[in-house]
């Protein structure tokens, strides 16, 4: 087994797609399977670079877990570490919450709540959840702060983008919708299709699952930090 993780990052080179052509043809008889993980247009940057037609039901686009799953996760965490004290449940409870069942968040609220309680003993207290809840939240914006760092557009396109989609009944926008949206407001040298290929790379945007060009932002709270962003 191959694990590729940030495989939206592949290079674009003759060497690449060569080792990409020998894992998706010939491996010589090797039992081989290759993994790529990534942000929403992992699929089309392997396309680009040769590997077209993945088998059937082998591509998987994470969704938030369960609110169940989540708490399992930052329990783990907690077993793992033996963190615990007064009102676990109540911890267990909060940082889910916190993290709106998204797994980049289920990661923050974690780190989070380990930095300070081994900061305080490693026990929990009543006391300390608030901290760890700011410092939950001050990850996650942090997050989406590096994310928009990469972006090609002024803010105020994307804060554009997630107030129209909060005012569709399924939260999503269609392709040419998304096209009359942004026109008025790219840059002169940037057309649409390289605006969206750049929201898609990042994350700001995805893909909606089994409904091709309908669009979404992934996380819910990205969408309220768009939002809240202040204007121009």
């Amino acid at each position: 087994m191959v694990f590729v993780d940030e495989a939206q990052n592949t290079p674009n080179t003759f060497s690449v797609r060569d080792v990409l052509d020998c894992l998706h043809r010939d491996t010589q008889g090797i039992p081989l399977i290759t993994a790529f993980f990534g942000l929403s247009d992992t699929e089309s940057m392997l396309v680009k670079r040769g590997l077209s037609r993945p088998a059937r039901r082998r591509v998987f686009s994470l969704e938030m877990l369960s609110e169940d799953d989540a708490k399992c996760a930052i329990q783990s965490v907690f077993d793992v570490y033996g963190f615990n004290g007064s009102g676990h449940e109540d911890w267990i409870d909060a940082l889910a919450g916190l993290s709106q069942n998204w797994p980049q968040h289920i990661s923050s609220v974690s780190f989070a709540a380990g930095q300070v309680i081994r900061d305080h003993g490693g026990k929990l207290n009543r006391g300390l959840l608030s901290k760890v809840l700011h410092l939950g939240q001050e990850m996650k914006e942090e997050y989406y702060a590096s994310r928009l760092r990469t972006c090609t557009q002024d803010l105020s396109v994307y804060k554009r983008i997630a107030i129209a989609l909060n005012e569709q009944t399924d939260g999503t926008l269609s392709r040419s919708k998304l096209r009359r949206l942004t026109a008025p407001l790219l840059q002169n040298s940037t057309t649409f299709d390289d605006f969206l290929s750049n929201a898609l790379h990042v994350g700001i945007l995805e893909e909606k699952p089994k409904v091709p060009q309908y669009f979404r932002i992934p996380i819910p709270s990205f969408g309220d930090y768009l939002r809240a962003l202040l204007d121009d």
